[in-house]
């Protein structure tokens, strides 16, 4: 059965079970049991048992008490999945004893049909995300509609920091901007994963914490938080690798979907870890990235997903001043359009580091490395994209290494095509701050002549 088959099952599933996705106590227990039954058939059905006394009728005693009773007596492979099974029962011991027993008898055909069975981890997220969406949708005519949109964060990014970092250890692992979880639960698929740490006011906590758990994460810590309120939420250091997905939609007033409110880090309340005049409300992205590193460990990893604006918007001067200024940014590496819909503009990779040995930052055309897909493209050649990552040298149109001198001296900008495109020989690279005046100047000047002209066409009416 195909994902989509199977993602509309179980949707079609929650109302013949009696229960209703509108109320968000029912939805959170029909996807709790989504869940469960995702992550048993992940673990090659090792849970069996809990579902067999689960959908087992039996007079003498409750479908909660035999659960609580199997749940003492199981050896779990991972602490998350246990607390999952303990939520089950919680949730569950919240119904009513008529509400328990029709979603039973409902629901037992997905564990003994197996439906769902045989998907890799980034097909059960997936099934589990596109579930999600469909229940969530509160003003769609028809859930099962096969012309639904899905709004999907792209695999190639968790691919991407996955492929940067290599960590060959257990890795505890941070995104203090997770919109759907989506980015932190892929990532969680490709890597050995201790523990998982995210931090949203834009969906539920319990969403997130199964879609960690689905994609393996022994720990998965889903906060129902603001990351950037006046004191932190996590501890400093949490992590060895922190990441965030700051799409320029996400802060857009004029773009649908959620909006952050930013807390004032100048308030006598606030810690401190985020500079106050680093950042303004309608740009927001330096202060996600000062709690990334704040999050990151000595040596760890961090790799900030943004829009052209951070890198260079005169506004945000003191945010890139504090990264350069203090050797944060290992390396800026710029991607293609359209990864994440056919409207969305070129993102950049800002790669993070805080124990750096070396004194340059590396530029990176990474342009290039796309699959176009209908109206969209999707990012390949994940080994290039690596291979330039590493290059101890600059290489003509794909890579520019550069001192944190030159970097200051240019502005700070950090756009690689600043360096990379003028990285032929011995051309010189323009010095932007120059031509960022002088264009100055000549705007000033075609100002005045249109001022003139203008009162002179008054003059003659």
């Amino acid at each position: 059965m195909s994902v989509e088959k199977i993602v509309l099952e179980l949707t079609s599933c929650i109302n013949h079970a009696g229960l209703n996705e509108q109320r968000i106590a029912e939805r959170e227990l029909f996807l709790c049991l989504v869940a469960t039954l995702l992550v048993n058939n992940l673990e090659e059905r090792r849970y069996d048992n809990l579902f067999s006394v689960l959908f087992t009728e039996n007079e003498n005693t409750t479908a909660i008490e035999r659960l609580e009773e199997v749940i003492q007596q199981t050896s779990f492979q991972r602490l998350s999945h246990h607390e999952l099974f303990n939520e089950l029962k919680d949730r569950l011991a919240k119904l009513s004893a008529a509400k328990t027993t029709l979603l039973l008898r409902e629901t037992a055909y997905l564990f003994t049909q197996r439906i769902a069975e045989g998907l890799s981890r980034q097909e059960a997220i997936s099934t589990y995300s596109h579930v999600l969406q469909r229940l969530q949708q509160m003003n769609v005519e028809d859930k099962l509609s096969e012309d639904f949109q899905y709004h999907d964060t792209p695999y190639c990014l968790a691919k991407l920091i996955h492929t940067l970092v290599k960590h060959s250890e257990a890795q505890a692992v941070y995104d203090p901007f997770a919109l759907s979880g989506e980015l932190a639960a892929k990532y969680a698929a490709l890597s050995q994963l201790e523990c998982s740490y995210t931090e949203t006011v834009h969906q539920a906590s319990s969403y997130l914490q199964h879609m960690l758990t689905i994609a393996g994460a022994n720990k998965a810590s889903a906060l129902e938080t603001n990351s950037l309120s006046a004191k932190a939420n996590v501890d400093q250091g949490i992590a060895n690798v922190a990441f965030a997905l700051l799409e320029p939609a996400s802060f857009n007033p004029d773009e649908d979907g959620p909006k952050l409110k930013v807390f004032d880090s100048a308030d006598n309340d606030s810690d401190g870890r985020i500079k106050a005049d680093s950042y303004t409300e309608k740009y927001p992205e330096h202060a996600f990235i000062q709690q990334v590193l704040y999050a990151l460990s000595e040596n760890g990893t961090g790799i900030v997903f943004v829009g052209k604006g951070p890198l260079h918007r005169e506004v945000e001067d003191k945010g890139r001043r504090l990264l350069v200024d203090k050797n944060y940014v290992d390396a800026v590496i710029e991607l293609p359009p359209k990864l994440i819909t056919h409207r969305t503009v070129p993102l950049f990779a800002l790669v993070l580091k805080k124990n750096k040995q070396t004194g340059t930052i590396k530029f990176v055309d990474a342009s290039d490395c796309y699959t176009a897909k209908g109206r969209m493209n999707v990012l390949s050649n994940f080994d290039a994209i690596h291979e330039r990552y590493l290059s101890p040298e600059s290489l003509p149109g794909k890579v520019a290494i550069k001192t944190i001198d030159e970097v200051k001296e240019n502005g700070r900008l950090m756009i690689p095509a600043s360096y990379v495109s003028y990285d032929h020989g011995n051309n010189k690279q323009p010095n932007l701050i120059s031509l960022r005046t002088s264009l100055e100047v000549i705007c000033h000047e075609n100002d005045k002549k249109l001022a003139e002209i203008s009162n002179l066409l008054r003059e003659t009416h």
